[in-house]
């Protein structure tokens, strides 16, 4: 038998198959952590959590304040982790009014 024949056993079980899928297994197989697909660099980024668009290379929705991608997020969640600790949160006001002395 053929791989053409529409009744092969061996085409019933590979047809299925695509590149991504022979990639991951292999990448599993060998244990090897799989690479993040990258988002073409002229794609607008949407925020997830109020839907707003924004051109790419932007950090932060000015809507809502949210990240726009995971390179922004472990920032977005450092921040919010400061602004709600009083103790951290006063720290950082006084650290800005200091740079704010210096620029005068």
């Amino acid at each position: 038998m053929m791989w053409g024949d529409p009744t092969s056993k061996s085409l019933r079980t590979y047809l299925h198959l695509t590149g991504s899928n022979v990639d991951r297994e292999m990448y599993r197989h060998y244990g090897i952590t799989e690479p993040e697909e990258k988002r073409p660099a002229n794609t607008p980024l949407q925020c997830r959590k109020c839907g707003e668009i924004f051109p790419p290379g932007t950090g932060f929705c000015s809507v809502c304040g949210a990240a726009l991608s995971d390179k922004y997020q472990n920032v977005d969640q450092e921040f919010n982790r400061i602004i709600e600790d009083p103790v951290l949160l006063s720290s950082l006001i006084d650290k800005l009014k200091r740079l704010q002395d210096i620029g005068k």
